[in-house]
């Protein structure tokens, strides 16, 4: 028997938005009325990624409070690669996110919020054995 609630990691999806706008907010890296022009996609390190309102040719140009309640996910790409990866940990964890609750639950599994150390820390892992 599993516990999926305290035991499974799942990625947060769209409600991960509030902890970049958080991190942005706070970094001073963007303001409330910071725009992202949205056409249904955006391009970071040549990899395309894809807004939901791709089929409509996106959102327009959006300020924050727009981009939350559209869910614009071209707006918070955009915001994230700004802030970067250690910002957007240092708030999602301030949110509690990646940590584990502190209550006392029997084989809570610690959730994960990526990091530069992290990511340095798999790539020179040593590899598993196969089985």
């Amino acid at each position: 028997m599993n516990d999926r609630a305290i035991q499974g990691r799942y990625s947060p999806g769209s409600t991960f938005k509030m902890a970049v706008a958080l991190a942005g907010l706070e970094e001073g890296i963007i303001t409330p009325d910071f725009h992202v022009h949205c056409v249904g996609h955006a391009n970071f390190y040549g990899r395309d990624f894809k807004c939901w309102r791709l089929s409509r040719g996106g959102h327009g140009s959006l300020d924050l409070r727009h981009a939350i309640e559209q869910s614009c996910d071209v707006y918070f790409y955009t915001v994230a690669n700004m802030v970067g990866v250690d910002k957007i940990n240092k708030w999602a964890t301030a949110l509690g996110l990646g940590v584990k609750s502190g209550i006392d639950l029997p084989n809570e599994v610690q959730g994960l919020v990526p990091s530069t150390a992290w990511k340095r820390e798999k790539m020179h892992a040593p590899a598993r054995p196969s089985l």
